[in-house]
């Protein structure tokens, strides 16, 4: 594979996980020092996902499509490519290791 097929394979998992960070990093700025130390961790989540942006929780939704989407995909074509496969034209290829082949032991002989 080269690097053009590796990134377009991997732009969209790239993509969302920025977009959902961004929203991540957003959600933590809006809030000031003194708020977000002064609640517990479950309860710093809670209010963390009340200030994440909206469009935040769109990229969230549409990675969860996008990821189920490849996995039905995969499962429902012979050569098992997911939707990544087909955007970057790719085809994974498993290639089993030959067997070696040992050599037949020989017994030692008794002088007689």
């Amino acid at each position: 594979m080269r690097y053009r097929e590796a990134v377009i394979r991997y732009l969209p998992d790239l993509f969302f996980s920025l977009v959902t960070s961004l929203g991540a990093t957003v959600a933590a700025l809006s809030m000031t020092d003194g708020d977000y130390l002064s609640h517990p961790w479950f309860d710093l989540q809670e209010q963390l996902e009340l200030s994440t942006p909206r469009w935040s929780n769109w990229a969230d939704i549409t990675s969860w499509v996008w990821t189920c989407s490849e996995v039905i995909v995969l499962l429902t074509n012979r050569k098992r490519r997911a939707l990544h496969d087909f955007l970057a034209g790719t085809v994974v290829i498993v290639v089993q290791p030959k067997e070696k082949s040992t050599p037949l032991a020989t017994s030692p002989t008794s002088a007689g």
